[in-house]
């Protein structure tokens, strides 16, 4: 499952929530990937997501693929929200 975020956050995609969210992936054994323009990294590896570089108002996305992945989108949404990530 694929879903697409826009950076609401001046600074961009940034450590501090970055590693928020590195750290809530670590709880789940399933493949979750972060993506912005032609490159896709595993959300599990803090400086993987950050080599993104992914600016304000640009767009990236997070998949995965897990049963629960409808929980997993939601409470990434929960923390991305929290750290005014998005909308």
């Amino acid at each position: 499952m694929l879903r697409e975020y826009t950076v609401k956050d001046e600074a961009g995609l940034h450590a501090r929530p970055l590693s928020v969210m590195v750290n809530h992936v670590a709880n789940y054994d399933v493949p979750i990937h972060i993506g912005y323009k032609t490159k896709k990294v595993p959300l599990h590896s803090m400086m993987m997501a950050m080599s993104l570089g992914v600016p304000h108002a640009e767009t990236f996305t997070i998949e995965i693929d897990a049963e629960d992945a409808e929980a997993i989108f939601t409470s990434l949404e929960t923390i991305m929200k929290q750290h005014d990530l998005i909308d």
